[in-house]
């Protein structure tokens, strides 16, 4: 079981999209891994003017669990969107790979 939590400083209109999705892979090389895909919709965010250009932070809280619902792998961090020079601005992602083991 996977639980996320996302928050946005300012959202427009009091709503905030994020887009979620997982899969799981094989690499010889590393093993099994968990690929955690986020899409931040840009129209409901609100962007903050800096030095760079307009600018988005959110906090991502990220826990994986396993079938007996014991936390394997929990994170949290800001993450910021990339520096948009102009007023249109597009979305923003996120990608997480978490190692799994086996059976896991």
């Amino acid at each position: 079981m996977i639980v996320f939590q996302v928050f946005l400083a300012q959202a427009q209109r009091g709503k905030f999209k994020v887009y979620f999705n997982t899969v799981q892979f094989f690499d010889p090389s590393i093993g099994n891994y968990l690929e955690l895909q986020f899409q931040f919709d840009a129209r409901n965010t609100k962007f903050i003017a800096g030095e760079n250009g307009l600018l988005a932070t959110v906090y991502v809280n990220i826990e994986v669990k396993d079938s007996t619902q014991k936390v394997f792998f929990k994170d949290e961090y800001l993450l910021n969107s990339p520096n948009f020079t102009d007023s249109v601005v597009d979305d923003f992602y996120e990608l997480r790979r978490i190692p799994l083991a086996a059976g896991t």
